[in-house]
C-alpha cells in the first residue's frame, strides 16, 4: 500500500453529528423543549437515546426514540415517543459529511490523482459506518 497524501478534519466527527441529531430532536419538542435543554438529567438521557439511534440507523431505516419522564414530572412531565429515520440522520449529517468529502478532494489535489487512480479508500472513526458516508465518497 502507497499513502501518497492524507488530509482530514480533527475539529469533525461523529459527535459533531450528535450534537446535531440532539439539537433536530430537542426542536421537535415545541414547547417542552426548553424544559428539556434546561434539565442536565434529560440531556444526559437524551443524548445517550440520539447516539444509540443514530448507530442503530446505519443498519436499521428506523429506531423509535421512547423516553418516558424525560423532564418535569406530574403532568408537566415531558415524555419523548419520536421515531427517527435513517433520512432524518442523513438529513443532520450531510452538510458534516460534505466537509468530509472537501477533504478527500485536497488529498486527491495534493497526490495529484483523481478517483479512477484508487483502489481503495480508507475512512477512520464511528461515523464513517454510517451508509450515507459511504454513499457520499463513492460518488
Amino acid at each position: 500500500m502507497e499513502v501518497r497524501a492524507s488530509s482530514g478534519d480533527t475539529a469533525l466527527g461523529g459527535d459533531d453529528i450528535d450534537a446535531g441529531l440532539l439539537e433536530w430532536v430537542i426542536a421537535g419538542l415545541g414547547a417542552d423543549a426548553e424544559a428539556v435543554r434546561a434539565d442536565p438529567h434529560a440531556l444526559t438521557r437524551l443524548s445517550e437515546a440520539v447516539e444509540r439511534a443514530k448507530i442503530a440507523l446505519s443498519r436499521d431505516t428506523e429506531r423509535r426514540l421512547h423516553e418516558p419522564f424525560l423532564a418535569g414530572t406530574g403532568a408537566g412531565a415531558v415524555n419523548l415517543d419520536l421515531a427517527m429515520r435513517r433520512g432524518d440522520v442523513d438529513a443532520v449529517a450531510e452538510p458534516l459529511i460534505a466537509r468530509t468529502l472537501a477533504c478527500i478532494d485536497r488529498a486527491m489535489r495534493d497526490a495529484s490523482a483523481k478517483p479512477s487512480d484508487l483502489d481503495r479508500i480508507l475512512l477512520v472513526g464511528g461515523a464513517s459506518q454510517m451508509p450515507i458516508v459511504a454513499h457520499m465518497v463513492s460518488e
